[in-house]
């Protein structure tokens, strides 16, 4: 196929790429365009008479369809990239209002516990050690399985869910079936970008090197390292 040649509807389109072209036309009324710009590389493009947005995927060594870079333009300027999905949206509807931070969701309401010396001693080691951080602020509150601990951070929020597990004080845990979710300052959910792995959101939120240990029935409790740390910040956000 010749470079830059664009796909029709009739020939291969990664079900990644096409599942995205459907979903930008939904929400956009323009049909993207999408190029096979190399054996490795397709780019969508989608425009109209101020935005532009462009996304590159590539293929890896499995064969699998991996995206690898976006670029947004409002009227023939780079500019950041959109905060996820709807940010997007909301800025080709109006890119005038393009560089007007996303509207802020309001998180479920939780009501503090009055007294936290019902809680657990595996809960209230926790609460301890999560209070000792600087720039953090902790409350817990009772919920329909057991309790909630929500910590936030000078950017984001980390809710933790503990059930118990068994007869002693000790089983108490993160729920296994819904750990924690992790939301951005926008009251977006970030929840996914960390792999379940408990520890190492707790450490960004606290922005430190390491979170204080958090015993957990995913598996042994463990402090994350300052390189796990740096590299969810990097990837925490998705976006187009």
């Amino acid at each position: 196929m010749p470079e830059s040649t664009p796909v029709t509807q009739d020939q291969y389109i990664p079900a990644a790429i096409a599942k995205m072209a459907d979903r930008l036309e939904q929400s956009t009324g323009q049909q993207p365009r999408i190029t096979r710009t190399s054996p490795l590389h397709f780019l969508l493009t989608l425009t109209n008479d101020r935005v532009c947005l462009t996304i590159t995927w590539r293929r890896d060594g499995q064969g699998a369809w991996k995206w690898k870079h976006s670029t947004l333009a409002v009227d023939g300027k780079d500019r950041e990239l959109a905060r996820d999905y709807d940010d997007f949206i909301r800025i080709w509807n109006d890119p005038d209002q393009a560089d007007a931070p996303p509207p802020v969701a309001a998180l479920p309401a939780l009501t503090p516990l009055e007294d936290e010396s019902v809680l657990p001693g595996v809960i209230q080691r926790t609460l301890r050690s999560v209070r000792a951080a600087e720039d953090a602020q902790v409350t817990v509150a009772a919920s329909e399985r057991g309790y909630t601990l929500q910590v936030t951070g000078p950017s984001s929020t980390m809710r933790i869910n503990y059930v118990k597990g068994g007869r002693t004080d000790y089983s108490w845990g993160p729920d296994p079936r819904n750990p924690f979710q992790v939301y951005d300052a926008y009251g977006v959910e970030r929840t996914e970008h960390f792999s379940r792995d408990l520890n190492t959101a707790l450490a960004q939120i606290l922005g430190t090197a390491s979170a204080p240990t958090v015993p957990s029935q995913l598996g042994n409790p463990r402090s994350s390292s300052v390189q796990n740390s740096v590299q969810v910040r990097r990837h925490s956000v998705i976006r187009v």
